[in-house]
């Protein structure tokens, strides 16, 4: 094996790792909850970590740090080739303890403590 193999075997692995250790992240970003119904699913090659896919929509899918307000240009090539154009949907809880009905109400009264309605 000449040197521009083995530096490209060396490339090869190296990607391989730093995608792995990618994955591995995303795992981290699923809540409590999430975790425990999260699947490893293979779609075009890619591993993603979701509850379910449907028609190849990934429901409730782990997503990399940093996700919803990284811009394009910042971003590797490998992560926009996992997830430009990836259709996902990520449900809401709105009721439950940990749902956002209980957030909303907390925010609330918080207010109303510091400002209280005056007739």
């Amino acid at each position: 094996m000449n040197e521009r193999s083995l530096l490209r075997a060396m490339r090869e692995t190296a990607l391989t790792l730093l995608q792995d250790i990618e994955q591995g992240l995303e795992r981290c970003n699923l809540s409590g909850g999430r975790a425990a119904c999260t699947r490893s699913l293979l779609i075009d090659g890619y591993v993603f970590h979701a509850e379910a896919t449907i028609s190849g929509v990934l429901i409730n899918p782990a997503l990399p740090d940093g996700f919803d307000n990284t811009p394009l240009d910042a971003r590797s090539d490998q992560h926009r080739q996992r997830w430009l154009m990836r259709p996902f949907i990520e449900t809401v809880c709105w009721f439950g303890t940990g749902g956002r009905e209980a957030e909303e109400r907390r925010v609330q009264m918080l207010l109303r403590q510091h400002m209280p309605l005056t007739p």
